[in-house]
């Protein structure tokens, strides 16, 4: 029994949630001085939220909360540890 819905989009769910944190931590550690690299997390993060709420991509309604909540969680760690590094770089010293 697979654990996904029988479409394409619902089916890429593990590449994509895969690219996608790679792609944040990429960006994260390379563009660290910058002070826009929060608004660039926010959008990524929004969009992957945004396929994962449109779409809910498991058969089983409960693994669908616990995945919606599971990344608005990582959402808010983000812009949690964000929000402090960019009033790092704004604070002087």
């Amino acid at each position: 029994m697979l654990k996904f819905k029988d479409t394409f989009v619902c089916r890429c769910y593990i590449p994509l949630t895969f690219i996608y944190r790679v792609s944040i931590s990429l960006y994260i550690s390379l563009q660290h001085e910058f002070p826009e690299t929060t608004l660039i997390v926010l959008a990524f993060s929004l969009f992957f939220i945004m396929y994962n709420i449109i779409n809910l991509p498991f058969m089983s309604a409960i693994q669908n909360y616990r995945s919606n909540i599971i990344h608005i969680t990582q959402l808010v760690i983000l812009l949690s540890a964000n929000y402090y590094r960019s009033m790092k770089l704004n604070t002087p010293i």
